[in-house]
């Protein structure tokens, strides 16, 4: 969150997975942090965690974008 109280919020413009020494799971996340970056990106995060957290998140993620297909009508919003 920024300072003014809004968002500080990127695009993702791409993601890749991987698992290290088959105990850690690896996510990479490229976003675009201004308009000017899409379809590319500017930014890349890597972010290592446990299978139980991963597992975790990708059912957060799942549940989140359930929710925001059935509020769009199963469209992808713009």
């Amino acid at each position: 969150m920024k300072a003014d109280g809004t968002v500080d919020a990127s695009n993702v413009t791409g993601y890749s997975t991987s698992v290290a020494g088959n105990m850690m799971v690896f996510l990479q996340v490229v976003s675009a942090t201004g308009l000017q970056h899409i379809p590319n990106g500017d930014k890349t995060d890597q972010l290592m965690m446990t299978p139980q957290q991963a597992q975790e998140i990708g059912q957060a993620l799942v549940h989140a974008a359930s929710i925001a297909l059935s509020n769009t009508g199963g469209s992808r919003p713009n």
